[in-house]
């Protein structure tokens, strides 16, 4: 019907030539033919109505099929077509505070808007964040690596959204941690859940991020726990250095360094932080005879996998 309206009145035009140049040359359009009729979808600059009318004969007469019905016809067919993360920090340093620092993530979305009747949402559990690589447990003592197991692994940076509802497009999330934060690589993991006429579709992006050990931390926790000690302090017996570690640290080399008063610091001794009865990581630095009472020392530890390399303080041998 709206082919033989349309043709009926274009041929009541007279310079059907020169009003088909002038359509060429005056606009760019668009017809969506779709089973409701003709829109246009694009304005004409300069045309009478007979020349639109022109235009949409031309139009239909050629057969052609729109480009909207095509794009409609596709979002149809791929409602929820994926998701994935973005904007993903690579790296997180621990804070030397027990305040909560946040880290900002994006979560996008693709898929046809919620308008059209769908809806989008994650659960509590749909958010993950695990630990997927740190020190290896096995350098622990049996002690703490129960311990571990019965407590679970703590310091494990946290997901956060205020709602759990979504939109299709991009969609902002807070990772959420402290001074606590184990040093290693982190997994996240975000399902999403897409409703749509009593159907649910569930779709997973993973990324993965690391989280570095803060050197001022490392260095606060050894000045507060290491010391010196000896065999038999009354008669000058071997004195040793203790070096007292985060458990991030295990594996490191540790290098001592004495001064006597007026001269120059000098390398000691080296040792290797590893598993301790008392602590989780120790270092016992034996100390050669020329480090004397009265001498200074201090110790230097190594960088290791997800932990910077730092230094004590200096302590005096009494």
């Amino acid at each position: 019907m709206y082919r033989e309206q349309v043709s009926e009145v274009a041929l009541r035009i007279d310079g059907e030539d020169d009003a088909r140049e002038r359509i060429r040359s005056a606009m760019i359009w668009r017809i969506a033919w779709s089973g409701n009729g003709v829109q246009l979808m694009r304005g004409v600059k300069g045309l009478t109505g007979y020349a639109v009318a022109i235009l949409v004969a031309f139009s239909l007469a050629a057969g052609g099929v729109a480009p909207a019905a095509a794009d409609e016809s596709a979002n149809g067919g791929a409602e929820f077509a994926g998701v994935r993360i973005s904007s993903l920090p690579a790296k997180l340093t621990q804070p030397t505070k027990g305040r909560d620092r946040q880290a900002r993530f994006r979560v996008n979305v693709s898929g046809s808007p919620t308008a059209d009747g769908g809806r989008y949402w994650v659960k509590p559990s749909d958010v993950r964040i695990e630990l997927v690589d740190y020190i290896n447990p096995s350098k622990l003592s049996a002690k703490w690596r129960r311990a571990d197991l019965r407590n679970g692994v703590s310091g494990i940076p946290q997901p956060w959204r205020p709602s759990e509802d979504l939109e299709a497009g991009v969609n902002s999330f807070k990772i959420l941690y402290d001074s606590s934060a184990r040093p290693g690589k982190y997994e996240l993991r975000v399902k999403v859940r897409h409703q749509v006429d009593g159907t649910t579709t569930v779709k997973e992006t993973r990324a993965t991020f690391t989280v570095q050990a803060n050197p001022s931390a490392s260095r606060k926790w050894s000045n507060s726990h290491s010391w010196i000690t000896c065999a038999d302090c009354y008669f000058s017996g071997p004195r040793r250095a203790v070096l007292v570690a985060p458990e991030w640290q295990l594996g490191a080399k540790v290098t001592a360094y004495c001064k006597a008063q007026g001269k120059k610091w000098r390398k000691a001794a080296t040792a290797k932080v590893k598993k301790g009865a008392t602590y989780k990581a120790m270092a016992r630095i034996k100390l050669p005879s020329r480090c004397k009472v009265g001498d200074k020392v201090y110790l230097k530890v190594a960088k290791v996998k997800y932990a910077p390399k730092y230094q004590t303080k200096a302590m005096r041998i009494r």
